[in-house]
């Protein structure tokens, strides 16, 4: 494909570097105050070091809290419309607390989700509870498009997504009501204050809606009544700050969201707790450093396996248990007035397990978060361990002030320990066990980035990068069935996934008459 195109390639270079020396521009224009477009704003997320935007090799666009107000924004995941690159879609309303998010052509396994710079993707599937990230206690969201495993590891193919929330108590309390139809209400609840050299925050918010109708009452087969759905919201912050240069934040929240059908069995629950450590200190004016550490537990269940007489005998009855623990330290060293270095080491552990109780005649409201059947009797159970550790380095070389290179990498050290799996086909079948022998696999992601101010009015930029992605718990370890001889087990032998994408980017600005 490169090659196919590679007189267009020429040619677009040419056009464009005759172009930028003339201080004329064929493209898109970019107004200064335009929302995401700001090109003096400073960002954090593109090199791990805080740098205007048009001074970054990567595409950036920024969502500040005044473009949420402007917008009413809601959920989150709503915020993230209009962005280019990035496709929305909810698939059963507010009930959903997993949109489907696509961005350059990846879905979530693809897009790592950061909050203040600690991930918050599930080990499970890799999903986002977007829903458990409060809209009111954002100050921005940073979008990087691309390749970023060479800075952040696993699951940044797509780019990187960094929700960063307020630093700064404001010493107010706010709170919200709304409703809306189809029964549908809201309550947030936020405050925040100091107290000496403590900052602290508090929100609650909560969201219940009676849905929409899945189907036209007359179609016999669909037809489930409305899905309702609701999801609730706590978080606490703490920050303190010993002086000027150095401070640290600790954040613990937890959240659940739910939904149910009017007619049948179909309804799930899903509760999420962490807490999150975060420390950073400036040195002097060469050195600062970041050290984070977070733990997330996430626990869910549902029943599913619809019929509208609510007695079936093919109901399936799943619950999961989930804990991820991630650790970053890094560094950043202006080694003289040309180079700016990073260096870090990163950890993430993820160990669950899941379990599926299948060919239940009906729903048991006392068996939601326990066991239907004896344990050794369950139909389907696995669990396993992964664990990830990495260096990563990044060079940012001034040569003057118009060309500057970024060039960084990560070595990652991946391995799978105590995997099994069981599954019957039928539950008076006899179990099918197996036991996973230990699995290690290793990596490394690199990045080459550039930036060129041909003049006052245009800026080449271009950027290479790899990504990188371990498998999930999901792929590992589960296997799934649709009938008795349909099965498909789990692969433990999966390996990382891995890409390579590149960005050519010239930025202008258009003299207005």
């Amino acid at each position: 494909m490169k090659t196919s195109h590679k007189k267009g390639w020429v040619l677009a270079l040419t056009t464009g570097i005759i172009l930028s020396s003339l201080g004329v521009a064929y493209g898109e224009e970019v107004e200064e105050d335009a929302p995401g477009f700001q090109l003096d704003q400073v960002v954090v997320t593109a090199t791990r070091t805080e740098k205007k935007i048009k001074d970054v090799p990567v595409v950036v666009e920024v969502i500040t809290k005044e473009d949420l107000e402007k917008k009413n924004v809601q959920n989150l995941d709503d915020a993230l419309k209009g962005i280019s690159g990035i496709m929305i879609k909810r698939n059963t309303g507010l009930s959903s607390s997993e949109p489907t998010v696509i961005m350059r052509g990846f879905k979530f396994k693809g897009i790592l989700v950061l909050v203040d710079g600690q991930s918050q993707n599930d080990g499970y599937n890799g999903q986002i509870t977007w829903s458990q990230i409060p809209i009111e206690n954002i100050e921005r969201i940073e979008v990087v498009k691309g390749p970023g495993s060479s800075l952040f590891g696993s699951g940044a193919q797509a780019g990187v997504i960094n929700i960063i929330t307020k630093s700064k108590a404001a010493n107010e309390t706010v709170v919200k009501l709304g409703s809306g139809t189809q029964g549908t209400g809201k309550v947030t609840f936020g405050h925040s204050g100091s107290v000496g050299k403590l900052d602290y925050y508090f929100d609650y918010s909560k969201i219940d809606s009676d849905g929409f109708i899945t189907a036209y009452p007359d179609d016999k087969t669909n037809y489930r009544g409305h899905q309702s759905g609701g999801q609730e919201h706590y978080s606490g912050k703490l920050i303190y700050r010993w002086d000027k240069d150095s401070k640290l934040s600790v954040n613990s929240y937890r959240g659940n969201s739910s939904y149910k059908y009017e007619l049948g069995t179909d309804q799930a629950d899903k509760v999420s707790k962490g807490l999150n450590l975060d420390y950073q200190r400036k040195v002097n004016d060469k050195v600062d450093y970041q050290i984070t550490w977070g733990e997330k537990k996430t626990d869910n269940w549902y029943y599913s396996g619809w019929s509208g007489t609510v007695q079936t005998q093919n109901l399936m009855h799943q619950l999961n248990y989930f804990e991820t623990t991630d650790g970053d330290m890094h560094v950043n060293w202006q080694v003289d007035r040309k180079n700016l270095l990073t260096l870090g080491y990163s950890l993430r552990s993820e160990q669950g397990t899941a379990y599926d109780e299948r060919e239940l005649r009906r729903f048991y409201p006392e068996h939601t978060w326990s066991f239907v059947k004896p344990e050794d009797q369950i139909d389907r159970k696995s669990g396993g361990k992964t664990r990830s550790d990495s260096f990563y380095f990044q060079d940012e070389h001034k040569f003057n002030d118009k060309f500057t290179t970024f060039i960084g990498g990560r070595y990652v050290r991946w391995e799978t320990t105590g995997g099994w799996n069981s599954f019957r086909r039928t539950s008076a079948s006899p179990p099918v066990f197996s036991q996973y022998g230990d699995r290690e696999e290793s990596n490394f992601s690199g990045r080459i980035g550039m930036v060129y101010k041909a003049n006052e009015k245009a800026t080449w930029k271009f950027n290479v990068g790899q990504g990188f992605r371990t498998p999930s718990f999901y792929e590992l370890y589960r296997s799934s069935q649709t009938t008795t001889t349909d099965i498909t087990t789990s692969n433990i032998n999966l390996k990382p996934e891995k890409s390579t994408s590149y960005d050519l980017m010239l930025i202008c600005k258009i003299n207005h008459p």
